[in-house]
């Protein structure tokens, strides 16, 4: 929970936090409000999918060669809630 964030900044640092990983240096620097759209990455070894379920509910699907990694961003008045979850082939 990133309490008193908004999901805009949650998701910045979610991803200045996942830097380390390769995927995190792939994640989209800043995120457009309610604009769904995919991108791929190194030659198509990693495909990653930004969905607006609602203005305060984004959805990152990043899908690599092994399995796919959901991360959940959901905004409520005391913040921003992040869930992951991992599912291997």
């Amino acid at each position: 929970m990133y309490a008193g964030k908004s999901l805009a900044e949650s998701y910045q640092s979610y991803r200045e936090e996942s830097l380390s990983e390769d995927y995190g240096k792939s994640l989209r620097k800043n995120i457009p409000s309610m604009v769904n759209y995919n991108d791929t990455i190194t030659d198509g070894q990693l495909w990653i999918s930004y969905k607006w379920n609602s203005p305060d509910n984004l959805e990152v699907e990043l899908a690599f060669a092994g399995g796919v990694t959901t991360v959940e961003f959901k905004q409520s008045q005391s913040g921003t809630e992040i869930r992951t979850i991992a599912s291997a082939d």
